[in-house]
């Protein structure tokens, strides 16, 4: 079942393509609906379903066998108009206070910005793997860290310990996180889109516990097909690690990496 945990990363920034690319890459997008392509998986991935953020230069795709999904991905962007408490002012309504507090007490200009964008990234991975979107009050949505590491959420002051999350730095400023819970916690319209809601606690821990992945890095010419046949690279992860890295499950720990265990 672990070979249903996979995330990718598409630096779109990479990207100019001539006319003709650009209306080959639109005749590949698929027109069905999503159980329309998700009825073909392997039945050992028991509930496959998958998730797409997109932010600045990047587009993450992250995937699970039998736990529901979100991603998440931000750009931090300094604001233009503005300084960056009055920026984020517009937002506060989105937080809880304690992660109110912890933003504008961060220390410098920046480092707010940044811890602004970490907690945006995370909601919006916790929502999307829900399904709710920002429609739900994701002010009670509380978050909590250790320096960005061991990061569990808290839904209006109940801990739900049934998810996990990752956040991870990437190039230029972006971040990107991934949600992974417990497929009871999807709404109602989610569900009907998904193979299965319940699962026994054994089969869900197990579901639960699987190793995270590094994300595979790929530009748009390695995902679809392109005139002028430049020879396909070798795959790697953000950090440059070989296919047999990725293969073996290997999980990078670092400052820039954050496991919630």
């Amino acid at each position: 079942m672990e070979k249903g945990v996979r995330r990718w990363l598409v630096d779109t920034s990479k990207w100019n393509p001539a006319p003709h690319d650009f209306s080959s890459a639109l005749s590949v997008l698929p027109q069905h609906e999503r159980s329309s392509i998700t009825s073909h998986v392997d039945a050992r991935f028991p509930n496959f379903n998958f998730n797409v953020s997109h932010d600045g230069d990047y587009v993450a795709i992250a995937s699970e066998p039998l736990c529901l999904v979100g991603g998440g991905v931000v750009c931090c962007i300094k604001p233009m108009k503005e300084s960056v408490p009055e920026f984020i002012e517009n937002f506060s309504s989105y937080f809880s206070s304690l992660e109110w507090d912890n933003i504008i007490n961060t220390g410098t200009s920046d480092e707010i910005l940044a811890d602004f964008y970490r907690y945006w990234c995370l909601k919006e991975a916790f929502v999307k793997a829900e399904g709710s979107g920002l429609a739900y009050g994701v002010d009670k949505i509380e978050f909590h860290h250790t320096n960005w590491t061991n990061i569990s959420v808290k839904v209006d002051g109940e801990p739900l310990t049934e998810w996990r999350f990752w956040l991870l730095e990437l190039p230029e400023r972006h971040w990107v996180a991934v949600a992974r819970g417990h497929p009871r916690f999807a709404t109602e319209s989610y569900k009907r889109t998904i193979s299965k809601a319940e699962f026994d606690l054994e089969d869900y821990h197990k579901g639960l516990n699987l190793p995270n992945v590094a994300f595979l890095t790929r530009i748009i010419e390695q995902l679809i097909p392109v005139s002028h046949g430049e020879e396909k690279q070798p795959e790697q992860d953000l950090l440059g690690l070989s296919p047999s890295f990725i293969e073996g499950g290997l999980t990078l720990s670092s400052n820039k990496s954050c496991v919630n265990n």
